[in-house]
């Protein structure tokens, strides 16, 4: 202690001599010392908890213990007898006016639990293992994380090494540290773009590919890729709470899922959804009452040996929400993969609070401008498409990332690769965003297997082929879309309508009515392509079939 003796209102607290406080009869003992030392403020709730330094009545010895507001009361002080304080019924009516009279003593020290962007007393911060701003901070602010292990670990030299040993001149392995330093960038711009959301890449491809390596490389810029508790490099095996629990309040340090075969939900569309929307699930308190919904804000990575959109729903929405670099050659060997993860676990955390550093070196429109630059630059490098707006506002967020680190100087990395890999992701991903190209490749596949569901007679036929068509009864289409994958039958049959692939008898019919034995049949008539016709899903016809079905059948063109 700096003072063994401190005054407070009428109190004296020494260190050798106790707590005393005066009376009109003169000066009182009341207990052992103790005191409030420090004042704990959670920076996000305004919850405050204290640091009590006293002297153990048992040991003798000066200690300190975390105590709430409710201990120090009367009501409450005596259960701080399990401690050693010198408290007892006679006293605790004054020892606990002394200590709530030693809080004009003690520091205060703001506690703030947040991963990434957040405000303190209206100054914009970003908390790593430290705090971050542009402005200076006068108040002690202390950081707590349970979850996340974002302390640095080794030196920011060796991993520099590394990465100029092992990862310059490799676009892909680039890319992956990019894909980690644009976590604080998307929240950064969030803040004043409301349209940005989360970002999920999912790394799909066998082992051999690397992809766990760039994982780790990825997150090893902002803290541990090691697997443990408070690892950034977590598990698909949890429940879809738990996955979205370990996102909230993450506002620019990016995660990762390893192995998304663990997960055993078979459609993690809604839960993809909630991620990329970057808003939790509501949950109840224990009384019943609601919490509040987490939030979140950052660069999601994902790796597994088959594509995410096989756990996913057929929706134009989820191809723009999710970028799955499938069988994507990230290592060139397993020695370098191998010397990645050695000097990444033992040097981590270094590179991201730097570039954050940097951020705020720079003001809030130039970031914005040159982020829109991005935008621009891939709209005119991209193919037509009714998603390109969107795509290019994401992958903008990467390519902007990779600008600014070169900015920074902090590491260098080949903007143009990296740019080439981008476009290049979307050339080959546009034809799956044709939703009614891909439903109705899906369509054929299933009639391809079920094609003995395909007749004018019996009790489970889905409809029937005529020619180099296929007739789908209405009641039927939606219930094989729904089986393949497509939530919203009228979406698909719209998209058939306008490519013609949909024959329509009349222009403002969408369906053929067909009589057969006196029973009236509504379906959809549907082209089918020649590859598949090739493959033998086309009407056989036998001599004597067409006049034995012209008996059997009155065929009215009646058009919805």
């Amino acid at each position: 202690m700096d003072k063994t003796v401190l005054q407070a209102e009428n109190f004296t607290f020494d260190l050798n001599k106790g707590i005393s406080y005066f009376t009109q009869e003169g000066e009182e003992y009341c207990s052992l010392y103790a005191r409030i030392k420090q004042v704990f403020i959670d920076s996000n709730t305004q919850v405050q908890s204290f640091s009590l330094e006293y002297i153990n009545k048992v040991t003798k010895k000066l200690e300190t213990q975390r105590v709430s507001y409710s201990k120090i009361l009367p009501t409450g002080i005596m259960s701080l007898m399990e401690y050693g304080v010198d408290v007892t019924n006679k006293n605790r009516a004054e020892l606990s006016n002394a200590l709530i009279a030693s809080l004009d003593l003690a520091e205060t020290i703001y506690i703030n639990s947040s991963y990434g962007f957040d405000h303190f007393n209206g100054t914009q911060i970003f908390v790593s293992d430290r705090i971050h701003s542009s402005h200076s901070i006068n108040e002690s602010i202390q950081v707590s994380h349970d979850r996340y292990d974002l302390k640095p670990s080794g030196t920011m030299e060796e991993w520099l090494d590394m990465y100029e040993s092992c990862i310059r001149g490799n676009p892909t392995l680039e890319l992956a540290v990019v894909f980690g330093l644009a976590s604080p960038l998307l929240a950064y711009l969030k803040q004043t773009n409301a349209d940005i959301n989360s970002l999920l890449i999912h790394l799909s491809g066998d082992s051999t590919t690397g992809k766990t390596t760039a994982l780790s490389l990825a997150i090893s810029v902002a803290g541990s890729p090691n697997i443990g508790e408070k690892s950034l490099l977590r598990y698909w095996n949890g429940t879809l709470n738990s996955v979205m629990a370990s996102l909230e309040g993450v506002h620019g340090i990016p995660v990762a899922f390893d192995e998304l075969s663990t997960n055993a939900h078979s459609n993690l569309t809604s839960l993809v959804y909630s991620l990329t929307d970057g808003v939790g699930r509501a949950r109840a308190n224990i009384d019943g009452s609601l919490r509040d919904v987490g939030r979140w804000s950052t660069v999601m990575l994902s790796s597994g040996e088959l594509s995410i959109y096989n756990r996913l729903s057929q929706n134009i929405g989820l191809r723009v929400r999710v970028f799955d670099f499938e069988n994507t050659q990230w290592t060139s060997s397993a020695e370098q993969a191998e010397t990645i993860k050695n000097i990444t676990s033992r040097n981590n955390g270094h590179i991201l609070p730097a570039f954050v550093d940097f951020l705020f070196s720079k003001d809030t429109q130039s970031i914005t401008t040159q982020y829109e630059s991005q935008v621009s630059r891939l709209i005119a490098q991209m193919p037509e498409s009714s998603t390109k707006q969107r795509v290019a506002r994401k992958l903008a967020i990467i390519l902007t990332a990779a600008e600014l680190v070169n900015e920074s100087e902090i590491l260098q990395v080949d903007t143009e690769a990296i740019s080439e890999i981008l476009v290049s992701y979307e050339n080959n991903h546009i034809s799956e965003r044709n939703l009614g190209a891909t439903a109705l490749d899906k369509l054929m596949q299933y009639l391809i297997v079920n094609k003995r569901s395909l007749t004018r007679y019996g009790h489970r036929t889905v409809g029937y082929l005529e020619g180099n068509t296929v007739c789908i009864y209405r009641d039927q289409l939606s219930s094989i879309l729904k089986k393949v994958g497509f939530e919203d039958s009228q979406i698909i049959v719209n998209s058939w309508i306008k490519s013609n692939d949909i024959i329509q008898t009349e222009e403002d019919r969408k369906t053929t009515r067909r009589v057969i034995d006196g029973k009236r049949y509504i379906s959809y008539k549907i082209r089918i392509p020649e590859a598949y016709v090739n493959e033998g899903l086309k009407e056989v016809v036998y001599d004597g079939a067409i006049n034995a079905e012209k008996i059997r059948t009155e065929l009215t063109d009646i058009m919805d």
